[in-house]
């Protein structure tokens, strides 16, 4: 009979400290889970009230980083277009002689609509 008692008492105690290990776990899991998606909205949230950059500080960004990389700033500094998030950035002088006159590129750039990151993709 005192066997039984301490196979059963044994057997209670192994059934608790498993349905604590479990519970652990299954809160921890939840804790980083919830944590993984605070994160992600933080950034979702940091994206979607960033200002879009205008097409005036695109080229002013240029500008910026022609001026700090000590590099030549064109004339003719203007937005080709907005693809995908960027500004693509034409830098130009237009050349003119007898038979007429041609561009020439000094440089193409992208600029991140929300960071003004500016990338010389010429390099």
């Amino acid at each position: 009979m005192r066997l039984q008692k301490v196979m059963l008492a044994a057997t209670m105690f192994f059934m608790i400290t498993i349905t604590i290990l479990i519970n652990t776990d299954t809160l921890e899991h939840f804790k980083a889970k919830k944590d993984v998606n605070n994160d992600t909205n933080n950034i979702i949230e940091t994206i979607s009230t960033n200002e879009k950059i205008n097409t005036d500080e695109a080229i002013n960004k240029v500008k910026e980083y022609l001026y700090d990389t000590d590099s030549y700033i064109p004339s003719i500094v203007e937005v080709d277009n907005v693809s995908e998030g960027k500004y693509l950035v034409h830098t130009y002088e237009i050349i003119k002689n007898e038979g007429g006159e041609h561009t020439s590129t000094v440089g193409w750039f992208e600029v991140d609509i929300y960071t003004g990151k500016v990338t010389d993709i010429m390099k």
